[in-house]
């Protein structure tokens, strides 16, 4: 028949090498890491490890108005 391989009729066949112990810390310092990113932005904010160079221009809302001088016309209405 068949050569032997890892598919030998098991319901979990034993693969080379496995378990392996590296393997698995490598999986879950990824989820780790992944995972104290996520928490640190919900704390910090979701732009806060991005360099201030790369982030793009924020226009700001909140600038003050200048009131035009007294004796100059209303650009809306037309009056004077």
């Amino acid at each position: 028949g068949c050569p032997a391989g890892i598919l030998d009729g098991e319901i979990y066949p034993h693969l080379p090498g496995a378990p392996s112990f590296e393997l698995c810390l490598a999986a879950v310092l990824l989820q780790v890491m992944q995972v104290s990113l996520m928490v640190s932005q919900r704390r910090l904010g979701p732009r806060w490890f991005v360099p201030w160079l790369c982030l793009p221009h924020v226009y700001n809302y909140r600038r003050f108005l200048q009131a035009p001088p007294l004796g100059s016309e209303c650009v809306i209405c037309m009056l004077e």
